[in-house]
């Protein structure tokens, strides 16, 4: 008997989405998409609603500026069994406050801090995970064709390094 396709689902469809989707979906993920601007997620467009309701991990890789309320929608559409990953590029705070806004949900959290250029590096980009759920994110993006390192279980410290690796 054949596994289960795992199903992916972005909310937002920009250049990280685009390059980490590919990746995915030949690894055989079913990929789907949510963003504002329908025409840049074409064919994997679908609904809020419909992308919650299919997909087992959620991936959020919005604007930083956005990341906090599109945690704040999607608490109501998250189901026990989900995993919901903030990529955004946020300070620790910001994270921190995703991952209370998303424990209100059934849904489990991990935080994920890109530390290089997607649009350079490709699915080489290094990715540190941490939080609730961060080792199984690691894991399962690693499975999927990223390059991902678990780093903290404490939400805030990936980025927190990303940060601190920035200055220096």
């Amino acid at each position: 008997m054949a596994e289960k396709a795992l199903k992916i689902g972005f909310i937002g469809f920009g250049e990280v989405a685009s390059v980490f989707s590919a990746a995915m979906r030949g690894r055989g993920a079913e990929v789907a998409a949510y963003d504002l601007e329908p025409a840049k997620a074409g064919p994997l467009l679908l609904p809020l609603e419909e992308l919650m309701a299919r997909c087992d991990w959620i991936l959020s890789t919005v604007t930083t500026q956005a990341a906090r309320q599109v945690a704040e929608i999607c608490v109501p559409l998250l189901r026990r069994g989900q995993i919901y990953v903030d990529l955004n590029s946020t300070s620790p705070a910001i994270k921190i406050a995703i991952g209370d806004t998303i424990a209100r949900s059934a849904a489990g959290f991990a935080e994920a801090a890109i530390l290089g250029a997607v649009g350079a590096e490709g699915t080489a980009v290094r990715i540190l995970t941490g939080g609730p759920e961060g080792r199984r994110a690691a894991e399962q993006l690693n499975r999927l064709g990223l390059n991902a390192t678990f780093f903290s279980e404490r939400t805030g410290r990936a980025s927190l390094f990303k940060m601190l690796r920035s200055i220096f």
